[in-house]
C-alpha cells in the first residue's frame, strides 16, 4: 500500500511542474497508472521475486463487479481493490505528491537521515544547514558531472590557475592532517585542501555527481526521481572524530540548496564515457589481483563487450521490472545499454535540477572543449566563477576516444536511443556527438 502511494506521488509530481519537458520522463523516471472502469487495466503491483527482493510488475485484467484486479498470487487466484478504494488512493496520493516533495525540497529546517554503506560507518540524522549568503560568505557552485567525464581534471585546473582550494560533496577523499574532514558549512561540503590558504569569497566549486550513476548495481539504486536526485547533489559525507566510540566515523547530511547559487554542467560524449567507465572498473579488478577477470576483461573493444554481457546476464533480470518496456527494446542492442539509460537519466535530472527547479546560472562544459580551444575554456570558466587567473595553467592531456569499440550499428542504435530518452534540452547538449 505505502509503495502503491509513492509511485502514485511521483505520478503527481510529474504532472506538477508545466515547463517539465514531455520526453524527459521517457527515461523511466514514472510509472504511468491507467484505468479503466468499463475496460482492461493495468495495475501496478508489489511482487515477490526469486531473491526475495520487492519487485514492481504489471498485470492486466478486466473490472468485476465494480472491482479492480490488483496482485496475482502464485497459486493463480487474483487479488482484487474495490473502484471507490483506488479513487480514495488516488485523490490521497495525488495531495501527497503535490505539496510534501515541494516542502521537503525548498523549505528548511527539514531534518532526514543517510546512510554510507559500511558496517563500522555511522548513520547522524541532522537538521538541514539554512544558510543564507552575505556579502562576505562565499556560496556554492556545484561541478555536477556523471563519473569519468572530466571531474577531477576541472577541480585541479580551476584550483590551479586560481591559486585556491576547492570543495566537494565527499569528504572522506580529502581531509586534513587529523584524519577529519573539514567543512565549507557546519554541514558540508568539505575543502579539498583544508590547509590552503586562500579560500573563493564569491563562488566554491563543489564536486558532485548527485545520484543515479552507480556502476555495477541493481537497478532500484540508480532509479531516480527529480527530488531525490536533488537530494543526493546536496548530501555531503564526511570524516568525524567520535570521543564515544574513540574512533573515527563517517557521516552524510543533506546540506540546504539555498547555498547553491550557480552550477557547472560537466558533459562527455556518452561512447567515450561509458567505455572510460569500464576502464575504471578494470583499474579496480587490477588493484584486487581478480586473475581470471584480468584475463577476460582487458582494455580493448573484446574485453569491453565481454563485461557488457555480463552486466545484461547479472542485472538485466530485475531490470524489467522497473524499466519500460519499450525503452528496454529501445536500447537491448547497445553495448552496456544500462550505462546508457543512467547516462540520459542523470543528464535529464541534472538539468531539470539546475533549470527548471532551482532556476540557478549554469555553465555548460563539455569536456571535449578543453582539446578543441582549451584557453577560451578556461577562461570563461573562471569568469563564471568569479576566479582570478593567475596564470598558471596545468596541462590537458586529450582523452582517448573509444568509438571504435563500436560498430558502425551499434553508434547509429545509441544516437537513436539518446535522442528518445533525452529531454529537449539535454539532447541539444549531446547531439553534437552524433553529427
Amino acid at each position: 500500500f505505502q509503495d502503491s502511494i509513492r509511485l502514485l506521488s511521483f505520478q503527481a509530481i510529474s504532472d506538477a511542474p508545466r515547463n517539465t519537458p514531455k520526453s524527459y520522463f521517457h527515461a523511466g523516471q514514472f510509472y504511468q497508472l491507467q484505468y479503466s472502469f468499463a475496460s482492461e487495466i493495468i495495475a501496478v503491483v508489489m511482487t515477490e521475486d526469486e531473491d526475495n527482493e520487492e519487485s514492481f510488475s504489471l498485470i492486466d485484467g478486466e473490472t468485476e463487479s465494480g472491482k479492480i484486479p490488483c496482485r496475482k498470487h502464485r497459486n493463480g487466484d487474483t487479488q482484487y481493490i474495490s473502484v471507490g478504494n483506488v479513487i480514495l488512493l488516488c485523490l490521497c496520493s495525488m495531495l501527497i505528491g503535490t505539496f510534501v516533495p515541494y516542502t521537503l525540497a525548498r523549505k528548511s529546517p527539514t531534518s532526514g537521515s543517510s546512510k554510507i554503506a559500511s558496517q563500522n560507518e555511522s548513520i547522524e540524522t541532522v537538521n538541514n544547514l539554512r544558510h543564507k549568503g552575505s556579502h562576505d560568505t562565499p556560496q556554492i557552485a556545484w561541478l555536477m558531472s556523471f563519473p569519468n567525464s572530466g571531474t577531477s581534471y576541472t577541480l585541479s585546473l580551476v584550483s590551479t590557475v586560481s591559486n585556491m582550494t576547492m570543495a566537494s560533496n565527499y569528504g572522506w577523499e580529502h581531509y586534513g592532517s587529523d584524519g577529519i574532514s573539514v567543512p565549507v558549512f557546519d554541514k558540508g561540503p568539505y575543502w579539498l585542501d583544508p590547509n590552503a590558504p586562500r579560500r573563493p569569497s564569491k563562488a566554491v566549486l563543489t564536486k558532485t555527481h548527485c545520484g543515479g550513476y552507480c556502476h555495477n548495481c541493481n537497478v532500484k539504486k540508480y532509479i531516480e526521481t527529480p527530488h531525490s536526485f536533488l537530494m543526493h547533489c546536496a548530501m555531503a559525507q564526511g570524516i568525524v572524530w567520535s570521543n564515544e566510540t574513540e574512533e573515527f566515523q563517517a557521516i552524510s547530511h543533506v546540506y540546504d540548496t539555498d547555498v547553491v547559487d550557480r552550477a557547472v554542467h560537466l558533459i562527455r560524449d556518452p561512447l567515450d564515457n561509458m567505455v572510460s567507465r569500464y576502464h575504471l572498473g578494470i583499474h579496480k579488478v587490477t588493484k584486487k589481483n581478480q586473475t581470471d577477470l584480468i584475463e577476460r576483461y582487458t582494455y580493448t573493444s573484446e574485453g569491453f563487450k565481454n563485461y557488457c554481457d555480463d552486466q545484461s546476464d547479472i542485472y538485466d533480470e530485475h531490470t524489467s521490472s522497473y524499466v519500460d518496456q519499450a525503452v528496454l527494446r529501445l536500447i537491448e542492442d547497445i553495448p552496456c545499454h544500462m550505462d546508457l539509460f543512467r547516462y540520459v537519466q542523470w543528464h535529464n535530472l541534472a538539468f531539470f535540477a539546475t533549470q527548471d527547479f532551482l532556476k540557478i546560472p549554469t555553465h555548460i562544459l563539455h569536456y571535449e572543449e578543453y582539446n578543441n580551444s582549451f584557453n577560451e575554456t578556461a577562461q570563461s570558466l573562471l569568469e563564471f566563477l568569479e576566479l582570478p587567473n593567475t596564470g598558471v595553467i596545468q596541462p590537458f592531456e586529450s582523452g582517448k576516444s573509444y568509438r571504435d569499440y563500436y560498430t558502425p550499428l551499434q553508434i547509429e542504435a545509441l544516437h537513436n536511443a539518446t535522442m528518445k530518452l533525452a529531454s529537449s534540452t539535454t539532447w541539444h547538449h549531446l547531439k553534437r556527438y552524433f553529427v
